[in-house]
């Protein structure tokens, strides 16, 4: 089988793990929302960041930035030496885990306050319960992450993806038995997150079974591995941390703005990551490749290229045999030819490396293009019908019409923000490709730094609506930040940006020309359900938006032509 054919059926088999993941995880939001009072939902999301931060730095951070590639870089062959490794790694995170744990065991108090200094004495009461109990929960995540970790270097990426799964439906079963007036919420919760924690732990161990008793942690002193462990984890933590503090503000202004708006903010911001995760991780990921070859198949600055062009022999056939022997070329035409052969050399070598460059950034703009065409129609429809998307979902039980009303106010603006982040996620892999990835954390922390300073007077004017806008304001700096480092790496990727201008506007005019006639239809709909009332103007909407854009925009109606006639040929 060959290499790319691989590669794309991992790729499916960890999208279905995490289509599965994702699934069970709206199903978690719905059965909380509706089982949990608000006020306790409220709690219970504050308390569970604080777990879920720990298990995204320590866990999972030093599981990608260091138990893969060095778990990978053993001979498979060497059993034992993987097996030592494996036992060694999991002895280095279960123990910084460890620590963490006795962290939230007896700094809940404090944690709390950090996080949600604005709480009533009676929630900071129960969020502090929550987090007691969550201690030893670290422990168990750290040792699964390192285990998954290992699945992946493995290639068993179906069961990664699909892992996950398994806490939500914990937490599902947990707060369906919160209902019985006998059973404590409280307990009921976190007896359901142990026990999927306990069921992860054991199918990843059973997953990995053919390696033994390595699977037991291995406890020792400061050595060589702990130090190159650390120093892998030390970079991918200072850009988790910066991500992290930006919830840590979140929950904390969100505190402050009254009953409900933790749980409004977070349901608004689940609902925004499914369009996100399903069309700009998807583009991101697999640009990232192809951006990565051709930073590697220049000269002109790049690290990779230049030590080819100091010493390394590359084949005579490749681009980047044509770029490393650039300056020899010229050199050779100075000594050997005229001043005009030795111009016109530069000339073929500039126009070559141009004509690369412009085809990866195509490659970018026309993905760019591609994403907006379909995040454009889902941004409608969030805005459009907010409270029946709100009140299909999360609608029952203890979550009133006023809660959706709520919830649906912020995910109106957290919809905006979908075009800033879908741009931000898809010039992201820029920076993987150059090997730049430092810049990301600067950008990040003027996106903190855009945050804050709305987010204070944003919240007491307009509370947690005006976080969303907050929030919603800070992603688009981020995403002007970065295209404008982007474009200056790389001069020639702000001509192809400049590119998308006129078929961007034609998307604006397509998406205006639908919300102003979705807009004109809402009344008329109003006796409708709400079911209905979201699918007409979802369908009318889109159709429309569709229609206006096929009209306007003629590579559209030429690729649509393409389509079409290949579906005719192979039928």
């Amino acid at each position: 089988m060959s290499s790319g054919r691989q590669i794309r059926g991992r790729a499916a088999r960890f999208a279905g793990g995490t289509l599965l993941s994702r699934v069970t995880g709206a199903a978690r939001d719905i059965v909380l929302a509706s089982c949990l009072p608000t006020w306790l939902f409220d709690v219970f999301i504050v308390a569970f960041t604080i777990p879920n931060t720990l298990r995204t730095l320590i866990a999972e951070g030093a599981t990608s930035s260091a138990i893969v590639p060095l778990y990978a870089a053993i001979d498979p062959s060497d059993r034992a030496a993987r097996a030592d490794f494996l036992r060694r790694a999991l002895g280095f995170v279960v123990s910084i885990a460890a620590l963490s744990s006795l962290l939230l065991l007896f700094g809940a108090g404090l944690l709390i306050n950090l996080y949600a200094p604005g709480l009533s004495d009676a929630s900071r009461e129960q969020a502090v319960v929550f987090v007691r109990a969550f201690g030893p929960y670290v422990i168990l995540l750290a040792w699964t992450a390192a285990l998954q970790g290992v699945l992946t270097a493995e290639h068993r990426l179906g069961l990664v993806g699909a892992l996950p799964g398994l806490l939500n439906l914990g937490l599902i079963a947990g707060a369906v038995a919160s209902l019985s007036p006998e059973l404590s919420a409280t307990w009921t919760l976190t007896a359901g997150l142990y026990g999927a924690a306990l069921v992860q732990l054991i199918a990843s161990a059973r997953a990995l079974r053919h390696l033994g008793k390595s699977l037991w942690p291995t406890l020792r002193r400061w050595d060589a591995l702990s130090g190159q462990m650390m120093g892998l984890l030390g970079p991918t933590l200072v850009l988790s941390a910066v991500y992290q503090a930006q919830v840590l503000l979140t929950r904390a202004y969100a505190s402050y703005a009254g009953l409900g708006a933790q749980t409004y903010l977070y349901l608004g911001q689940r609902l925004i990551e499914v369009p996100l995760a399903l069309v700009a991780a998807s583009l991101s990921t697999a640009l990232l490749p192809e951006l990565s070859r051709s930073a590697a198949a220049e000269g002109g600055g790049h690290p990779a290229s230049q030590g080819r062009a100091d010493g390394q022999k590359a084949a005579p056939t490749t681009t980047n045999d044509t770029n490393a022997r650039s300056d020899s070329e010229v050199r050779n035409s100075d000594r050997g030819g005229t001043p005009k052969d030795a111009l016109a050399d530069v000339e073929a070598i500039d126009a070559s490396r141009t004509s690369e460059g412009h085809g990866k950034h195509h490659l970018l703009g026309s993905s760019l293009r591609g994403g907006l065409f379909l995040v454009w129609p889902v941004v409608l429809v969030l805005c459009l019908c907010g409270y029946e998307i709100a009140d299909l979902l999360f609608g029952r039980g203890e979550f009133s019409a006023k809660d959706s009303a709520a919830t649906a106010a912020s995910l109106r603006i957290q919809a905006l923000g979908l075009l800033p982040a879908f741009s931000a996620r898809l010039l992201t892999p820029v920076f993987y490709a150059r090997k730049r990835p430092s810049l990301l954390a600067y950008a990040t922390v003027l996106q903190l730094v855009a945050y804050a300073a709305c987010g204070a007077p944003l919240l007491r004017s307009h509370g947690h609506v005006g976080l969303a806008l907050a929030s919603t304001l800070a992603l688009l700096v981020y995403a002007v930040t970065l295209a404008a480092v982007a474009c200056r790496l790389d001069k020639t990727l702000a001509a192809a940006l400049r590119a998308q201008t006129l078929p961007l506007l034609k998307q604006l005019t397509a998406v205006s020309l639908a919300a102003g006639m979705a807009l004109l239809a809402l009344p008329c709909l109003a006796p409708w359900p709400g079911w209905a009332r979201l699918g007409a103007v979802s369908l009318g909407a889109s159709s429309l938006y569709l229609v206006v854009i096929v009209a306007l925009d003629t590579e559209l109606r030429a690729a649509l032509q393409r389509l079409l006639t290949r579906a005719q040929v192979g039928a």
